[in-house]
């Protein structure tokens, strides 16, 4: 009756977690969700294109690193949330990385000079005692 009235699929009780999730990965798959295939990051004036590896900010093209890229990536697919320099280094030098955590500070210094100076709105907002955040304002995080 659940399919017939417009449902996608069903999963009887009891089921394996492992099915579920495995049921929710290919009906987001199906329906173009899936967080990893969003291929536009915006926020404010600022876009990252991630099939095509470019950023733009007031269709200004942005030249960054790879690890610049894949810092402002994290931060944008994170807007709005405070991250810690322990959650970005996971997340972008990765897990094993035995350095100190202020090359976070680092490379938000070496960010903030290609997206946010020149402009009068910051996107880049340090979060005293916690670590970063990308956000654009109340209407647009």
């Amino acid at each position: 009756m659940g399919l017939d009235t417009g449902a996608d699929d069903y999963i009887t009780k009891p089921f394996v977690i492992e099915e579920l999730l495995a049921r929710i990965r290919a009906a987001l798959r199906k329906n173009g969700l899936s967080k990893d295939e969003v291929s536009l990051l915006k926020i404010s004036d600022l876009e990252l294109d991630i099939a095509r590896h470019e950023a733009k900010r007031a269709n200004q093209a942005i030249e960054l690193t790879k690890r610049e890229y894949d810092l402002l990536e994290y931060l944008l697919r994170n807007k709005g949330l405070a991250l810690t320099r322990i959650q970005i280094i996971d997340k972008v030098w990765g897990f094993d990385y035995m350095g100190d955590t202020n090359v976070v500070d680092v490379y938000i210094r070496y960010l903030r000079s290609k997206i946010d100076d020149g402009y009068d709105k910051k996107l880049i907002q340090t979060i005293r005692g916690v670590g970063y955040s990308i956000r654009g304002g109340k209407d647009e995080d």
